[in-house]
């Protein structure tokens, strides 16, 4: 609430933070990583097992910076209480990480500091490697699609050629028994025709 502060609201910002906490905890569907604007300032928060941490912003700050922060405070939290958060009986049990998440917020109060900007160009890279990845994955996706339709088409090639072989054996077992009967009906004129014709 340091920028805020300076602006005289921080009550009414602390009180929106709040109702906030009260919202996300009660809805059942809440995204685990979430930017809500209100006013001149962003409220971004993320969802950590039973944890909310929540942040106020400038419009203005990077809201990749801002759950950067989260995510360390998160993880300072995590390592300092571990499970124990599960037997907190009181609402400020954990005021004792007050100083740790100070020092977290110092290094993060310019988005223009030469570390923030390490951080920023590193997620940038993380995103470009994840882009890569999936720029791989696609080309062997159509890659394999296009095997799937040389597969495809072979199969239809085949299914054309069984088609007509099986047009073929279906006519061969219609013709055998008439050509049976045929042979025998040749067979019995022969005959009379040798006994009475000769």
């Amino acid at each position: 609430c340091e920028t805020v502060e300076n602006s005289g609201d921080c009550g009414e910002w602390k009180k929106h933070a709040k109702n906030l906490l009260k919202n996300i905890s009660s809805a059942k569907n809440s995204p685990a990583k979430c930017t809500i604007k209100a006013g001149p300032y962003l409220y971004h928060y993320t969802i950590e097992g039973c944890v909310i941490y929540l942040t106020i912003a400038d419009t203005g700050y990077p809201a990749q910076l801002a759950f950067q922060y989260l995510e360390e405070v998160g993880n300072a939290f995590s390592a300092e209480f571990g499970d124990g958060i599960m037997r907190f009986s009181r609402p400020y049990q954990a005021v004792r990480f007050e100083p740790k998440v100070t020092s977290i917020r110092r290094n993060y109060l310019d988005p223009t500091s030469p570390g923030n900007l390490g951080k920023l160009n590193n997620e940038l890279v993380d995103i470009h490697n994840i882009m890569q990845k999936n720029i791989q994955e696609v080309l062997t996706r159509g890659e394999k699609l296009d095997g799937l339709g040389a597969r495809s088409s072979d199969l239809l090639r085949e299914s054309k050629d069984f088609a007509k072989l099986s047009n073929n054996v279906r006519l061969q077992a219609l013709y055998q028994p008439l050509a049976i009967t045929a042979a025998v009906i040749l067979a019995v004129l022969f005959v009379l025709y040798l006994r009475f014709f000769r």
